[in-house]
């Protein structure tokens, strides 16, 4: 049983103290048995079916959506009402337990940072063996799972940035150069407004010293000795 003061008066005379006795132990129970039921709400893990129903409602329906790297307004909330969309669709088959939007949307999220470090060791591991067998151990290929993480890692790779993407692909016709200390073969793109001459040109002129005092003094000496 806990105290809690409510009101403290004292007087000149005599010190009058007013205290209301209120039992704090069925709060506290409340408490904890809210914090329990949520701890156990987060621990409920999701079964294979429910995964595998929610790769593929992603993979053959929401996904151009939910996995755009666009963070414009528009698309923000084109990708909220995809999840909600989702998760109607997915509660409607009945699994196991409802599922909120923002749990399937942590879910996914979870799954494609798993199978992205897989197939990044994966493929590390083929590097190493030179291509050699598969590697043993925990690896287990989903060929439809791994296809599309492997196109979403493609995509950030090739655009990192908006600004780059634009920088790459304002040129249409690539340039094939061969680098001199390897046989590799790279693309770069020519740029219209980009004048090799003129590049040139500058550079000699820059690039040329400037004659001295003494040697203009020199020169105009020269040619006045030549003149007479």
């Amino acid at each position: 049983m806990g105290r809690i003061l409510v009101l403290e008066e004292e007087e000149e005379e005599e010190g009058v103290k007013i205290f209301i006795e209120i039992s704090i132990v069925p709060i506290v129970k409340f408490l904890n048995y809210k914090n329990k039921m949520e701890e156990e709400v987060k621990r409920v893990n999701f079964s294979d079916e429910e995964k595998k129903f929610l790769e593929t409602l992603i993979m053959t329906k929401y996904g151009k959506i939910v996995d755009s790297k666009k963070t414009d307004d528009g698309t923000k909330a084109e990708k909220k009402q995809a999840w909600e969309n989702l998760a109607q669709e997915f509660n409607a088959q009945n699994l196991l337990r409802k599922r909120a939007p923002t749990q399937l949307k942590k879910y996914w999220e979870n799954i494609k940072t798993r199978r992205k470090k897989l197939l990044t060791q994966d493929k590390n591991q083929r590097l190493i063996t030179g291509g050699g067998p598969e590697p043993t151990g925990t690896w287990s290929p989903e060929p439809e799972l791994d296809s599309y993480i492997q196109t979403q890692v493609d995509t950030e790779l090739k655009f990192p940035h908006d600004s780059d993407h634009y920088f790459l692909t304002r040129n249409k016709e690539p340039v094939s150069v061969v680098s001199e200390n390897e046989d590799i073969l790279v693309e770069e793109y020519e740029d219209p407004d980009f004048n090799v001459d003129n590049v040139a040109m500058s550079s000699t002129l820059i690039e040329r010293p400037r004659p001295g005092r003494l040697s203009t003094l020199l020169i105009q000496v020269g040619l006045v000795l030549i003149y007479f």
